[in-house]
């Protein structure tokens, strides 16, 4: 009994909840060309494909977010979030390196 009041005001309170990722770093994997990855990393690093979709309504936006590849992909993922970007202070850092 205890458990499933305990589960229900945990589902709760995720449902009324805003989660701000802490950072996303956009890189391309290496080793395979042509797939692109991007790292989202809070408190582990866990590399995920650049999503395609919308972020859900539940995520309020970044602190920080960089970026050490730009392509078509990363572009497009950008201009998808660009409303978390108003709403949310973020830091955004750049690199660019010569091969």
């Amino acid at each position: 009994m205890i458990s499933h009041r305990f589960d229900f005001y945990v589902n709760e309170h995720f449902k009324t909840r805003k989660w701000a990722l802490a950072f996303i770093r956009i890189r391309r994997k290496i080793g395979e060309s042509g797939t692109n990855q991007m790292e989202i990393v809070n408190y582990h690093f866990k590399p995920l494909p650049i999503p395609q979709i919308q972020m859900p309504l539940k995520v309020s936006g970044f602190k920080w977010i960089f970026i050490h590849f730009i392509d078509q992909n990363v572009i497009a993922f950008l201009h998808r979030f660009c409303q978390l970007f108003a709403s949310y202070p973020i830091n955004l850092t750049i690199n660019t390196y010569v091969q």
